[in-house]
């Protein structure tokens, strides 16, 4: 027997049934009260007669699964599915109004505008769905709703085809059930009826059905019998819109007949090709570049970081993935790509697990030497651990590595013994496998004796000549040797405080042993700087991590890891063009190290010498093609040039090359969202976020809610963000602007902006040169009302970097806070000369009280 459904005033879960607001065949809704958020939802079940059908809770559930890849204005926003005694439940938005079915109900044609507007909407909901393999298969009036405001959105997925899990989610209706099913008659395509799949181009044919009964008031075919439905729908043409409502343009008209043709091909091809032609109908004839009506607020005093959450999201760098691809003049063949992971060491001490994790770390470096001559690429060691990858898995997830050597370490007395496992990541086999044992006093012989094993296992032979290259560096002793190694592993996993400290003590421990050791000194620069920028550790670590840096490059002026050390010390503190010397020395003694290269284009950039930064990206791309984080540097370097189809193009290879790692699209979303496509960028964005929460994504998707106005989602999710890292001064600051723009929490801005203000004036105590956090602070402080320091703060800003259109436009906030319209208006105006996209300037409140000036006006003439 079927479970009953639910009754007013019963709960499934932490939800109060209020009362049922519809019915149908594919399930029953009710509005219900979250009685844990307060808020009231709305909440679908299946009908009595469906629970015990199981294609109907396989529907049910992938509909759930179509809900949870969208997020958009104008689609209603999934919750939680979720199950009480036999019922399934799925928990969505609750949206007062009425649907359009009800709107069009009796009363006629609507206006041409009316149609045109929820036309657009109706567009933009098919896009978000589309874009991520959605296609709705059952538009149609009754699944549209209208919001108070006259926001459409797009309801019940319950029909919809998830493009890729077809197959997963196990289908079990037969031909003829499906053709009954998947849709609802009058607005199905002509290629559904005929049996065929459905594509984005059939939810089109749909779109153009409601859109001619919103222009006409009568549906495409008069017909009533369904199989007359069908014959028409197969051979006839419907009457020209404007034979029954001649009011109608010959624009609308056009769009109308377009999207209602059989043939898929002649068919609008998208949803935003169809979204272009009715916008070109609106009044002026142009789209915005988002797409987005936003509506105009009182105006206020706040602002947010957006280009800062660019600047700030472009900074990592993960290596893997292989393509071919012509960067220059070189092209790059398809290359192997392997991760190391670290070496194990259950059951053993904290001094072992460092051990094997320099030694993964050693071994990686060797293994990656050979590259060029054994197509193999490999991931770095210190990517692996930023991204916390533990298992073949994650490495195949967040790297695309073909293969994974994985190893564990035991040491029991005088000895030690190793075991390395080769594994296909893909079926999880392991094809080979090694053991090592040797004596634990001479670690130059265990380096050796993994780095033979390894190549063993990947099947790589080593010309003669160059064997003596992966030999351990006998330059110092080995009990020396063995605490470098083992700082070097504590190094590695630096996101840990006590690492730190560890690593130091034994980087300590080997020049005690061998005070000229280069490679120690070099190490405890690294310790100290990363200690300062990790750790949060006093000012003075920076000139300790310059001094060391430097005393490894006095015992040996051809260290390249002590110039790459002493170059991140110079670019941190704002020396660029002594950075750019360093990083010069360092490549030129090593011609392949990505961390040199990376540090040169960036110097180069600070600089002001863009063609040479732009020609090292590439190069650097070319030497290694597997690091998305120099894919990332490159996207960030278009950005930050007002090159933003090139940054966009850049970052679409990155998600292609690694559909799976979350910072591809964390970034992705950073440009689309500069590009005023906030649609596009949310959808990205919570794809990298459900991937894995990750800081990046969190302040992104904060500043598009923020951009659209929904002020209390911003907040709630920098506050999101802010649990994963609370020292992020520009996290703070745009909470700030958050809290200000929410009523019921204005007061707490305040405090959001000290504390933004506290950590941005840390960062300028070590590179006072840091133009944007000088403009930032202007900016904070200007939004306390501290007029004088403000103004201060900002002169320096664009004393240090006047072309930089985000310093200009923190200025043109300043004055604007401040009453100053002319001197925001000249700030605007050269914000945009230098690049600024204007859709940054369309979506700030602060600016919408001058949106009547002509001045105003003006920017948005030529973009």
């Amino acid at each position: 027997m079927p479970a009953p459904q639910p009754a007013v005033g019963q709960s499934l879960g932490h939800y109060r049934i209020v009362e049922q607001i519809g019915a149908g065949g594919m399930g029953v809704v009710f509005r219900a009260h979250d009685q844990k958020l307060e808020r009231d939802v709305a909440i679908k079940v299946l009908p009595a007669r469906n629970l015990i059908d199981e294609s109907s809770r396989s529907r049910f559930h992938k509909e759930a699964l179509a809900l949870a890849k969208l997020s958009h204005p104008n689609v209603a926003m999934a919750f939680e599915f979720g199950q009480e005694g036999e019922i399934d439940f799925l928990v969505t938005e609750y949206i007062p109004g009425q649907t359009l079915d009800a709107k069009l109900s009796g009363a006629g044609p609507l206006p041409q505008k009316d149609v045109v507007d929820l036309g657009i909407q109706l567009a933009k909901g098919l896009e978000a769905a589309h874009r991520v393999g959605i296609v709705h298969r059952d538009l149609k009036p009754g699944n549209l709703i209208l919001s108070s405001d006259d926001t459409l959105k797009i309801l019940d997925f319950g029909l919809a085809q998830l493009v890729g899990m077809e197959a997963q989610l196990a289908e079990t209706i037969s031909l003829g059930e499906a053709h009954f099913h998947a849709g609802t008659l009058p607005y199905m395509s002509p290629e559904q009826l005929r049996g065929e799949a459905a594509d984005p181009r059939s939810d089109i044919w749909a779109a153009g059905a409601v859109l001619y009964e919103m222009a006409t008031g009568c549906r495409t075919f008069p017909q009533t019998q369904p199989p007359l439905i069908t014959d028409a729908i197969l051979h006839d043409e419907p009457l020209r819109p404007t034979a029954l409502n001649p009011t109608i343009s010959p624009g609308l008209e056009a769009v109308i007949v377009k999207a209602l043709d059989k043939d898929p091909d002649r068919r609008y091809q998208t949803a935003r090709e169809l979204r272009v032609d009715l916008v070109r109908l609106q009044p002026g004839g142009t789209m915005s570049s988002s797409g987005f009506t936003v509506p105009v607020p009182p105006r206020r005093k706040s602002k947010l970081g957006m280009m800062a959450v660019l600047l700030c999201v472009l900074v990592l760098g993960i290596g893997a993935g292989v393509l071919l691809r012509k960067y220059g003049q070189k092209t790059v063949a398809r290359q192997r790509v392997l991760a190391v992971l670290p070496f194990d060491a259950v059951g053993q001490g904290t001094d072992t697990t460092a051990l094997g994790v320099g030694l993964t770390e050693t071994l990686t470096a060797k293994l990656a030497q050979l590259s060029e001559s054994n197509a193999l690429q490999l991931v770095s060691t210190r990517d692996i651990q930023a991204e916390g990858v533990k298992t073949a898995d994650q490495a195949l997830r967040e790297f695309g590595t073909d293969l994974v050597l994985e190893g564990n370490v035991q040491q029991a007395g005088d000895q030690i013994r190793i075991n390395c496992i080769l594994v296909d990541p893909h079926t999880r086999r392991q094809i080979d496998a090694r053991t090592i044992t040797t004596a634990a006093h001479d670690v130059f012989d265990l380096e050796d004796r993994v780095v033979d094993e390894a190549l063993n296992l990947l099947g790589v032979n080593v010309r003669p000549a160059n064997r003596g290259d992966l030999l351990a560096r006998r330059e110092t002793q080995p009990t020396a040797y063995e605490h470098y190694l083992r700082a070097r592993g504590y190094l590695e996993e630096y996101q840990r405080s006590e690492n730190i400290d560890s690593a130091i003590g034994e980087f300590n421990k080997a020049l005690l042993i061998d005070a000229n050791y280069a490679p120690a000194y070099s190490g405890l620069g690294e310790a100290y700087w990363l200690g300062f920028q990790q750790a949060n550790r006093p000012n003075d670590w920076v000139t300790k991590a310059s001094e060391y840096c430097r005393k490894a490059l006095s015992i040996s002026v051809n260290f390249a890891e002590g110039h790459t050390c002493l170059g991140d010390v110079d670019f941190g503190t704002g020396n660029y063009d002594d950075a750019v010397k360093q990083f010069q020395l360092a490549v030129d003694l090593d011609q392949t190290s990505a961390d040199a290269m990376r540090g040169l284009a960036d110097a180069y950039h600070k600089q002001g010498n863009q063609a040479a930064a732009e020609e090292t990206y590439k190069k650097a791309i070319a030497t290694h093609p597997h690091s998305w984080g120099l894919y990332n540097a490159l996207g960030d370097f278009y950005y930050r040039q007002g090159r933003y189809p090139d940054a966009e193009a850049t970052f679409r290879h990155v998600t292609e090359l690694f559909p799976d790692n979350p910072r591809g699209y964390s970034n992705l979303g950073g440009i689309l969202m500069a590009e005023g496509r906030y649609g596009d960028s949310i959808a990205t964005l919570q794809r990298s976020i459900n991937l894995r929460p990750n800081i990046e994504a969190y302040t992104n998707l904060g500043f598009a809610y923020f951009a659209l106005r929904r002020f209390a989602d911003s907040a709630a999710t920098f506050e999101q963000g802010l649990k994963l890292d609370n020292h992020d001064w520009l996290l703070w600051g745009n909470l700030g602007d958050a809290l200000y723009w929410t009523p019921s929490r204005q007061k707490e801005a305040s405090g959001a902006y000290q504390k933004a203000i506290s950590l941005v004036e840390s960062r300028l105590q070590v590179n006072p040169k840091d133009a944007m956090a000088l403009a930032y602070l202007a900016d904070y402080n200007a939004m306390l009302d501290k007029k004088a320091t403000a103004l201060q703060s900002l002169g320096k800003a664009i004393t240090l970097a006047p072309a930089d259109p985000d310093v200009r436009l923190r200025a043109a906030l300043i004055f604007n806070h401040f009453s100053e319209t002319d001197q925001c208006l000249s700030a605007l105006r050269k914000a945009t000369a230098l690049g600024l996209p204007t859709s940054m300037i369309r979506d700030t409140p602060d600016f919408d009280h001058l949106r009547q000036s002509p001045e105003f006006q003006s920017l948005f003439q030529s973009h």
